[in-house]
């Protein structure tokens, strides 16, 4: 979204600005770009490409079309191969993280006593993989394990009573993320299976 900050040319201005990212970059005169007369002939539906103002705002209709068209150019026009010439020359790039970025969600409150309950019950190793982080790690991993709701609090969506041996399980934090992955939630069931 678009955000007020000072003008990068007088500090005593204020200018409209908005936050990017680049997926690619490419360099006009070595490589072949994709051109605007492709985009036009591809994305017509009413969306002006071209204009004498400062830039344009894509119709939500059309941005998902439009990335659809980038990658297959990427993918099939490009004979340089980005995502190799990347791999093959990440030595000589420099890539930056940590940028921080303010973010609003909702947690959903967990009962320590239920957790409590549920380990005193099942113990501190993986219900799945049985993985134990004490027995691997010694005193640093005594005691730590994550808990999982067989029914996810998030789908719920209100407070309810919950019985922590029936509804709780321990699992360590690689079997809990592959429980979630992808935005659903496996079953106990369903992990076991993946097992080998």
């Amino acid at each position: 979204m678009p955000f007020q900050a000072s003008h990068w040319s007088d500090p005593n201005k204020i200018s409209n600005k908005v936050m990017i990212e680049f997926d690619t970059l490419i360099n006009p005169e070595k490589d072949p770009i994709l051109p605007l007369e492709k985009i036009k002939e591809d994305l017509s539906n009413n969306q002006r490409w071209t204009t004498q103002s400062s830039g344009i705002i894509v119709r939500e209709e059309v941005t998902s079309k439009l990335e659809e068209l980038w990658f297959e150019f990427l993918k099939l026009k490009n004979k340089n191969n980005f995502s190799k010439q990347i791999i093959n020359e990440d030595h000589k790039l420099s890539f930056f993280e940590g940028n921080p970025h303010e973010s609003i969600q909702t947690r959903y409150e967990r009962n320590p006593h239920a957790r409590k309950i549920c380990v005193k019950h099942y113990g501190y190793s993986c219900f799945i993989c049985k993985f134990n982080f004490e027995s691997t790690y010694g005193e640093i991993g005594k005691d730590f394990i994550h808990v999982h709701h067989l029914k996810p609090i998030s789908e719920i969506g209100l407070e309810y009573e919950i019985d922590p041996i029936k509804d709780l399980r321990p699992v360590c934090p690689n079997c809990h993320a592959m429980i979630h992955r992808d935005g659903k939630t496996l079953t106990m069931e369903e992990m076991l299976k993946l097992l080998h």
